[in-house]
């Protein structure tokens, strides 16, 4: 009898000893998984974080080109005294890829007050005929008359529709007139000259003239 419950409680104390093995194995064995879990979590989140970085600095598609914007046109300035013809030249270009045959248009011409003038222009040619790539000069002649008062700015233009939608500004001016006096008449002037010509007698002579 003595010697079953030697044996039982030898068996109880292996029994023990392989759970609390057991228990060691499983406790060692969860903080294995646990600590291979964050260092999976962290590697994946280093990745992740480089990965994002690396999209990030990524340098940006060029963007297309654009063509340049097209300069202003200079205006044209016509000036002249009353009376007279103010003339000017412009040039024109076809800068399209088709051959343009256009005419060339005139606007009225504003003082800014409100007022507005059509004076007599003259365009040469008045048609234009380009092939892409070409030029040609046109010149613009007005009149200047007595509508136009005398330093003040006429603003207009002129535009080639169908071959540019930038119109050409044309600025139209009355220069003073200047004044030179009045030449002397004829008669007037030989009077005068003849005079100068003929010779002077002196008082000593004539004197000696009447005693004799």
């Amino acid at each position: 009898m003595a010697e079953r419950l030697r044996f039982d409680d030898t068996l109880k104390r292996v029994f023990d000893a392989n759970l609390q093995c057991y228990e060691g194995l499983s406790r060692v064995t969860a903080e294995y998984l646990q600590t291979l879990a964050r260092v999976w979590m962290e590697a994946g989140t280093s990745v992740l974080g480089r990965a994002a970085t690396a999209a990030t600095a990524a340098p940006a598609p060029p963007r297309p080109a654009t063509a340049p914007p097209t300069p202003s046109p200079v205006a044209l300035v016509l000036e002249a005294e009353a009376g007279h013809v103010a003339q000017g030249v412009v040039m024109v270009e076809n800068r399209l890829l088709r051959r343009v045959s256009a005419t060339v248009v005139t606007s009225a011409f504003s003082s800014g007050a409100g007022e507005e003038i059509w004076p007599t222009l003259r365009v040469q040619p008045g048609t234009i005929d380009l092939e892409p790539g070409g030029r040609a000069l046109v010149q613009v002649g007005a009149l200047v008359d007595e509508r136009l008062e005398t330093g003040m700015r006429y603003r207009g233009q002129v535009t080639v529709p169908g071959l540019s939608d930038t119109p050409i500004p044309v600025v139209l001016q009355r220069r003073p007139s200047q004044t030179v006096a009045p030449a002397p008449p004829p008669a007037e002037t030989e009077l005068a000259t003849e005079k100068l010509k003929a010779p002077r007698r002196s008082r000593a002579s004539g004197k000696r003239r009447r005693k004799s």
